[in-house]
């Protein structure tokens, strides 16, 4: 896919009024919707396997995390999020830009969760308390935060944060760099169903 609303694969954004980057969207349909359509995906059984395992992984942490929220506001949101089969872990390649430059614009997340997981360099930045802050995604660890559709299924629930991601080079020569991260969004649906 170029540009455009990405479903799952492979989608390239190159729009400069945008951000310009590369990404892999693994949905738990991705896997029979390929083999559905005759596409030989031999060659990608260890990639989709670990995206595969990895989503699970996360929807558990995920689904453990909503049940305490659930204690909190009586939303229902673990159930919500256990029937939702809208989840996407999202596979992240930033083109490479100067030392300093924003490489991904202020934004809120749509889904109702959002797990950074990992990152090459660190520079996500959330907006918290009328200042960007920067918040690294330590090795094992998970980054969860708050976004617009749980901001809608419960007023009274932290809000959606605001975020961005700076490029930046560790090795503090201010030479141009890419950045690699890896982003679960869980999502619900708002909409009643029946």
């Amino acid at each position: 896919h170029r540009n455009g609303d990405p479903d799952d694969g492979v989608i390239i954004r190159d729009d400069p009024a945008y951000d310009r980057k590369l990404f892999f969207h693994y949905r738990d349909r991705l896997w029979p919707l390929l083999e559905s359509r005759g596409v030989d995906v031999s060659d990608c059984y260890d990639l989709l396997g670990y995206c595969s395992a990895l989503s699970l992984r996360l929807s558990r942490q995920i689904h453990s995390f909503a049940v305490s929220l659930d204690k909190q506001w009586q939303i229902g949101l673990a159930g919500k999020l256990y029937n939702s089969r809208e989840h996407v872990l999202r596979l992240l390649h930033y083109r490479r830009a100067p030392h300093g430059s924003v490489i991904a614009r202020e934004h809120v997340d749509r889904c109702c969760i959002t797990a950074h997981i990992a990152e090459s360099h660190p520079r996500l930045e959330l907006y918290l308390n009328g200042a960007w802050t920067h918040y690294p995604v330590e090795r094992g660890t998970l980054l969860l935060f708050s976004s617009a559709k749980l901001q809608v299924l419960c007023p009274g629930a932290p809000k959606a944060i605001p975020h961005r991601v700076i490029a930046h080079d560790p090795t503090d020569t201010g030479n141009a760099v890419e950045r690699w991260s890896m982003v679960y969004f869980s999502h619900v649906d708002l909409l009643p169903t029946g």
